[in-house]
């Protein structure tokens, strides 16, 4: 299970409660059902996790530069503060 699902012939790198259940099957030859085997693995100290949202392809040096160079411009500036209108309603 260390190797991950697709080690293990699944065509994504996410477990799933199905997927477990599978492999207990295939390696113990104990059958549980897919929507009780989170209380296996909860047992066992194992915790749902989410996988992070990146692209294999990110390129993390060009990010930094990015936002040290590119993003300063872009970003908008404050406008200088303007004299108060005299309908203004707050008091000074």
């Amino acid at each position: 299970m260390l190797e991950g699902p697709e080690a293990h012939g699944f065509p994504t790198p996410l477990w799933s409660c199905p997927r477990v259940a599978r492999l207990i099957g295939d390696e113990f030859g104990v059958d549980y059902h897919e929507g009780h085997v989170w209380k296996v693995l909860r047992g066992l100290g194992w915790s749902p996790q989410r996988p992070v949202g990146q692209a294999r392809e990110r390129d993390e040096e060009a990010i930094r530069t990015w936002k040290r160079q590119t993003w300063p411009g872009l970003k908008k500036k404050p406008k200088s503060r303007a004299a108060r209108s005299s309908s203004s309603t707050k008091a000074d």
